[in-house]
Protein backbone atom coordinates (compact mmCIF):
# COMPACT_ATOMS: atom_id res chain seq x y z
CA UNK A 1 0.00 0.00 0.00
CA UNK A 2 1.17 3.55 -1.04
CA UNK A 3 0.40 6.27 1.34
CA UNK A 4 0.97 10.10 -0.05
CA UNK A 5 1.27 12.84 2.52
CA UNK A 6 0.96 16.73 1.37
CA UNK A 7 0.79 19.47 3.88
CA UNK A 8 -0.78 22.77 2.45
CA UNK A 9 1.32 26.16 2.93
CA UNK A 10 -1.92 28.01 1.54
CA UNK A 11 -4.45 29.85 3.40
CA UNK A 12 -6.92 30.24 0.88
CA UNK A 13 -10.11 28.76 0.47
CA UNK A 14 -10.21 28.40 -3.30
CA UNK A 15 -6.79 27.16 -3.58
CA UNK A 16 -7.13 24.87 -1.03
CA UNK A 17 -10.49 23.13 -2.21
CA UNK A 18 -8.99 23.12 -5.80
CA UNK A 19 -5.82 21.03 -4.32
CA UNK A 20 -7.91 18.88 -2.42
CA UNK A 21 -9.96 17.97 -5.79
CA UNK A 22 -7.08 17.69 -7.95
CA UNK A 23 -5.63 15.07 -5.29
CA UNK A 24 -8.90 13.16 -5.48
CA UNK A 25 -9.18 13.16 -9.70
CA UNK A 26 -5.54 12.53 -10.02
CA UNK A 27 -4.74 10.06 -7.27
CA UNK A 28 -3.85 6.38 -8.24
CA UNK A 29 -4.50 3.40 -6.35
CA UNK A 30 -3.15 4.48 -2.85
CA UNK A 31 -4.16 6.68 0.16
CA UNK A 32 -3.72 10.31 0.39
CA UNK A 33 -3.42 12.50 3.36
CA UNK A 34 -4.29 16.21 3.01
CA UNK A 35 -3.42 18.56 5.97
CA UNK A 36 -4.71 22.21 5.16
CA UNK A 37 -6.17 25.54 6.62
CA UNK A 38 -8.16 28.65 5.03
CA UNK A 39 -8.19 32.62 6.32
CA UNK A 40 -11.86 34.01 7.02
CA UNK A 41 -13.68 31.69 5.13
CA UNK A 42 -17.51 30.62 5.59
CA UNK A 43 -17.58 26.95 3.89
CA UNK A 44 -21.23 25.43 3.23
CA UNK A 45 -22.36 22.03 1.99
CA UNK A 46 -22.48 21.14 -1.52
CA UNK A 47 -26.58 21.13 -0.96
CA UNK A 48 -27.18 24.29 1.17
CA UNK A 49 -27.75 27.75 0.19
CA UNK A 50 -24.91 30.49 0.67
CA UNK A 51 -27.18 33.17 1.26
CA UNK A 52 -29.18 31.27 3.92
CA UNK A 53 -26.60 29.87 5.49
CA UNK A 54 -24.36 33.11 6.51
CA UNK A 55 -24.40 37.09 6.60
CA UNK A 56 -23.30 36.70 2.76
CA UNK A 57 -23.13 40.54 2.39
CA UNK A 58 -21.38 41.46 5.60
CA UNK A 59 -19.13 38.17 5.38
CA UNK A 60 -17.66 39.09 2.30
CA UNK A 61 -18.00 42.64 2.55
CA UNK A 62 -15.29 42.37 5.94
CA UNK A 63 -13.13 40.43 3.31
CA UNK A 64 -14.06 36.90 3.86
CA UNK A 65 -14.64 34.45 1.23
CA UNK A 66 -17.53 32.02 0.77
CA UNK A 67 -16.70 28.76 -0.61
CA UNK A 68 -19.01 25.59 -1.63
CA UNK A 69 -17.28 22.16 -1.34
CA UNK A 70 -18.15 18.84 -3.15
CA UNK A 71 -19.52 17.26 0.12
CA UNK A 72 -22.26 17.34 2.15
CA UNK A 73 -23.14 18.43 5.72
CA UNK A 74 -23.59 21.69 6.95
CA UNK A 75 -21.88 25.71 7.07
CA UNK A 76 -18.61 25.92 9.05
CA UNK A 77 -16.31 28.89 9.28
CA UNK A 78 -12.64 28.44 9.18
CA UNK A 79 -9.62 30.82 9.80
CA UNK A 80 -6.07 30.02 10.95
CA UNK A 81 -7.12 28.56 14.43
CA UNK A 82 -8.81 25.70 12.48
CA UNK A 83 -7.30 22.53 10.72
CA UNK A 84 -8.50 20.42 7.97
CA UNK A 85 -7.79 17.28 7.19
CA UNK A 86 -8.64 15.04 4.75
CA UNK A 87 -8.44 11.15 3.50
CA UNK A 88 -8.87 9.96 -0.12
CA UNK A 89 -8.56 6.47 -1.31
CA UNK A 90 -10.03 3.77 -3.63
CA UNK A 91 -12.74 1.83 -1.85
CA UNK A 92 -10.47 -1.32 -0.89
CA UNK A 93 -7.93 1.34 1.26
CA UNK A 94 -11.09 3.55 2.40
CA UNK A 95 -11.81 2.73 6.34
CA UNK A 96 -13.30 5.23 7.56
CA UNK A 97 -12.86 4.09 11.40
CA UNK A 98 -8.88 3.76 10.71
CA UNK A 99 -9.12 7.33 9.64
CA UNK A 100 -11.08 8.16 12.90
CA UNK A 101 -8.46 6.72 14.88
CA UNK A 102 -5.83 8.18 13.27
CA UNK A 103 -6.97 11.86 14.95
CA UNK A 104 -8.37 10.46 17.55
CA UNK A 105 -5.04 8.75 18.67
CA UNK A 106 -3.27 12.31 17.24
CA UNK A 107 -5.26 14.15 20.09
CA UNK A 108 -4.47 11.15 22.59
CA UNK A 109 -0.82 13.16 22.54
CA UNK A 110 -2.36 15.79 24.13
CA UNK A 111 -3.83 14.17 26.81
CA UNK A 112 -7.47 14.74 25.17
CA UNK A 113 -9.62 11.74 24.65
CA UNK A 114 -12.52 11.98 21.84
CA UNK A 115 -15.32 10.49 20.86
CA UNK A 116 -17.08 9.77 17.66
CA UNK A 117 -21.13 11.33 18.15
CA UNK A 118 -24.10 11.82 16.01
CA UNK A 119 -23.57 11.17 12.28
CA UNK A 120 -20.31 13.07 11.36
CA UNK A 121 -19.08 14.59 14.65
CA UNK A 122 -16.19 14.42 17.12
CA UNK A 123 -16.34 15.44 20.75
CA UNK A 124 -14.61 16.26 23.64
CA UNK A 125 -16.63 16.23 26.80
CA UNK A 126 -19.89 16.45 25.23
CA UNK A 127 -18.46 19.19 22.93
CA UNK A 128 -17.73 19.35 19.21
CA UNK A 129 -14.24 19.59 18.29
CA UNK A 130 -14.17 18.04 14.76
CA UNK A 131 -17.20 17.66 12.00
CA UNK A 132 -16.77 15.28 9.28
CA UNK A 133 -18.46 14.86 5.76
CA UNK A 134 -17.62 12.28 2.97
CA UNK A 135 -17.93 12.47 -0.89
CA UNK A 136 -17.95 9.05 -2.98
CA UNK A 137 -17.40 9.41 -6.91
CA UNK A 138 -15.92 6.33 -9.52
CA UNK A 139 -14.54 3.72 -6.91
CA UNK A 140 -12.73 6.40 -4.61
CA UNK A 141 -14.16 7.72 -1.70
CA UNK A 142 -12.92 11.14 0.16
CA UNK A 143 -12.97 11.85 3.79
CA UNK A 144 -12.67 15.50 5.38
CA UNK A 145 -13.16 17.00 8.18
CA UNK A 146 -11.76 20.23 10.83
CA UNK A 147 -10.42 20.15 14.01
CA UNK A 148 -10.95 23.13 15.95
CA UNK A 149 -7.83 24.67 18.35
CA UNK A 150 -8.68 28.43 18.49
CA UNK A 151 -11.46 29.44 16.43
CA UNK A 152 -12.20 33.35 16.80
CA UNK A 153 -15.97 32.09 17.85
CA UNK A 154 -17.13 35.38 18.06
CA UNK A 155 -16.77 35.19 14.20
CA UNK A 156 -18.68 32.09 14.34
CA UNK A 157 -21.73 33.95 15.66
CA UNK A 158 -21.54 36.79 14.01
CA UNK A 159 -21.49 35.27 10.78
CA UNK A 160 -23.08 31.94 10.41
CA UNK A 161 -27.04 31.98 10.27
CA UNK A 162 -28.34 28.02 10.98
CA UNK A 163 -31.75 27.31 10.56
CA UNK A 164 -33.33 27.58 13.91
CA UNK A 165 -34.82 23.84 13.10
CA UNK A 166 -31.32 22.10 12.97
CA UNK A 167 -30.14 24.05 16.31
CA UNK A 168 -33.48 22.76 18.21
CA UNK A 169 -33.23 19.10 17.15
CA UNK A 170 -28.91 19.97 18.47
CA UNK A 171 -30.74 20.80 21.51
CA UNK A 172 -28.34 23.95 21.72
CA UNK A 173 -29.10 27.82 20.95
CA UNK A 174 -26.57 28.52 18.78
CA UNK A 175 -23.55 27.29 16.63
CA UNK A 176 -20.82 29.03 19.50
CA UNK A 177 -22.64 27.11 22.78
CA UNK A 178 -21.60 24.06 20.91
CA UNK A 179 -18.52 23.54 19.95
CA UNK A 180 -14.94 23.70 22.09
CA UNK A 181 -11.78 25.04 20.91
CA UNK A 182 -8.70 22.12 21.63
CA UNK A 183 -6.38 25.29 22.61
CA UNK A 184 -9.09 25.73 25.95
CA UNK A 185 -8.39 22.29 27.61
CA UNK A 186 -4.57 21.47 26.66
CA UNK A 187 -1.18 23.18 25.26
CA UNK A 188 -1.36 22.46 21.39
CA UNK A 189 -1.24 24.73 18.01
CA UNK A 190 -1.47 24.07 14.50
CA UNK A 191 1.85 22.96 14.41
CA UNK A 192 1.97 20.39 17.20
CA UNK A 193 -1.33 18.62 16.11
CA UNK A 194 0.10 18.64 12.25
CA UNK A 195 2.79 16.83 13.65
CA UNK A 196 0.61 14.26 16.01
CA UNK A 197 -1.37 13.58 13.32
CA UNK A 198 1.27 12.74 10.94
CA UNK A 199 2.56 10.08 13.93
CA UNK A 200 -0.14 8.65 14.55
CA UNK A 201 -0.72 7.71 10.60
CA UNK A 202 2.29 6.76 10.14
CA UNK A 203 1.62 4.29 13.34
CA UNK A 204 -1.98 3.37 12.28
CA UNK A 205 -0.54 2.52 8.48
CA UNK A 206 3.17 1.31 9.58
CA UNK A 207 3.38 -1.36 6.69
CA UNK A 208 2.83 1.28 4.25
CA UNK A 209 5.38 3.07 2.20
CA UNK A 210 5.12 6.88 2.76
CA UNK A 211 5.94 9.10 0.21
CA UNK A 212 5.86 13.21 0.16
CA UNK A 213 4.31 14.98 -2.96
CA UNK A 214 4.99 18.62 -4.34
CA UNK A 215 1.33 19.72 -5.51
CA UNK A 216 3.49 22.66 -7.86
CA UNK A 217 3.75 19.33 -10.10
CA UNK A 218 0.31 19.88 -10.68
CA UNK A 219 -0.15 23.66 -11.13
CA UNK A 220 -2.44 23.67 -14.08
CA UNK A 221 -4.40 21.05 -12.96
CA UNK A 222 -5.02 23.39 -9.80
CA UNK A 223 -6.03 26.28 -11.58
CA UNK A 224 -8.37 24.93 -13.70
CA UNK A 225 -10.31 23.95 -10.88
CA UNK A 226 -9.77 27.03 -8.66
CA UNK A 227 -11.23 28.83 -11.42
CA UNK A 228 -14.46 26.53 -10.60
CA UNK A 229 -14.91 26.34 -6.70
CA UNK A 230 -14.18 30.62 -6.78
CA UNK A 231 -16.83 31.21 -9.27
CA UNK A 232 -19.97 32.71 -7.55
CA UNK A 233 -21.83 30.46 -9.62
CA UNK A 234 -20.96 27.32 -7.77
CA UNK A 235 -20.87 29.03 -4.77
CA UNK A 236 -24.23 30.48 -5.15
CA UNK A 237 -26.26 28.23 -6.96
CA UNK A 238 -29.93 28.70 -8.14
CA UNK A 239 -30.69 32.11 -7.89
CA UNK A 240 -34.53 31.30 -9.70
CA UNK A 241 -37.63 32.84 -7.69
CA UNK A 242 -39.79 30.43 -6.34
CA UNK A 243 -43.62 30.77 -5.18
CA UNK A 244 -43.18 28.49 -2.60
CA UNK A 245 -41.10 28.00 0.39
CA UNK A 246 -41.57 24.47 3.13
CA UNK A 247 -39.00 23.90 5.99
CA UNK A 248 -39.12 20.43 7.64
CA UNK A 249 -37.08 17.88 9.01
CA UNK A 250 -36.87 14.43 7.81
CA UNK A 251 -34.91 11.25 7.58
CA UNK A 252 -32.10 13.26 5.31
CA UNK A 253 -31.97 16.05 7.60
CA UNK A 254 -33.49 19.61 7.64
CA UNK A 255 -34.66 20.11 4.21
CA UNK A 256 -35.70 24.09 2.45
CA UNK A 257 -37.53 23.44 -0.12
CA UNK A 258 -38.26 25.91 -2.80
CA UNK A 259 -40.71 24.77 -5.41
CA UNK A 260 -43.02 26.42 -8.58
CA UNK A 261 -46.46 25.67 -7.52
CA UNK A 262 -49.28 25.92 -10.47
CA UNK A 263 -52.67 24.46 -10.37
CA UNK A 264 -51.65 22.00 -7.14
CA UNK A 265 -48.79 20.89 -9.10
CA UNK A 266 -44.71 21.06 -9.15
CA UNK A 267 -43.82 22.78 -12.08
CA UNK A 268 -39.70 23.53 -10.56
CA UNK A 269 -38.02 22.36 -7.29
CA UNK A 270 -34.61 23.13 -6.05
CA UNK A 271 -33.98 21.40 -2.60
CA UNK A 272 -31.05 22.89 -0.11
CA UNK A 273 -29.97 20.59 2.63
CA UNK A 274 -27.59 19.90 5.27
CA UNK A 275 -27.67 16.08 4.65
CA UNK A 276 -24.20 14.15 4.52
CA UNK A 277 -26.17 12.33 1.73
CA UNK A 278 -25.96 14.73 -1.49
CA UNK A 279 -27.52 12.17 -3.87
CA UNK A 280 -30.26 11.08 -1.82
CA UNK A 281 -31.33 14.83 -1.65
CA UNK A 282 -30.81 15.49 -5.53
CA UNK A 283 -32.92 12.19 -5.95
CA UNK A 284 -35.80 14.27 -3.50
CA UNK A 285 -35.51 17.10 -5.70
CA UNK A 286 -36.29 15.31 -8.49
CA UNK A 287 -38.88 13.74 -7.05
CA UNK A 288 -40.87 16.74 -6.63
CA UNK A 289 -41.62 17.65 -10.21
CA UNK A 290 -45.34 17.16 -11.01
CA UNK A 291 -45.36 16.34 -7.46
CA UNK A 292 -49.17 17.46 -5.80
CA UNK A 293 -49.06 20.61 -2.68
CA UNK A 294 -51.78 21.13 -0.20
CA UNK A 295 -50.88 24.25 1.23
CA UNK A 296 -48.72 22.97 3.76
CA UNK A 297 -46.62 20.24 2.25
CA UNK A 298 -45.77 17.76 -1.12
CA UNK A 299 -47.47 14.58 -2.03
CA UNK A 300 -45.46 12.91 -3.82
Amino acid sequence: MKLTVISGDSFDVYHNQAIEKTLFDLSGDEIVFYLWQNENAVVIGKNQDALSECNYNMFTADGGKVARRISGGGAVFHDRGNLNFTFIAPVRYYDLSRQMKVVQDALKAFGISATLSGRNDVEVNGRKISGNAFYFHKGKKLHHGTLLIDVDTDKIKKYLTPNSVKLSKKGVKSVEARVLNLAEISDINADSLKDALLSALKEEYRKADFSVLDINDYADAVAERERVFSDKVWILGDEACYNTKVVKDSALGVLDIRANVSEGRVTAAKVYSDSLDIIAVERFQKSLIGAKYDGGDFII
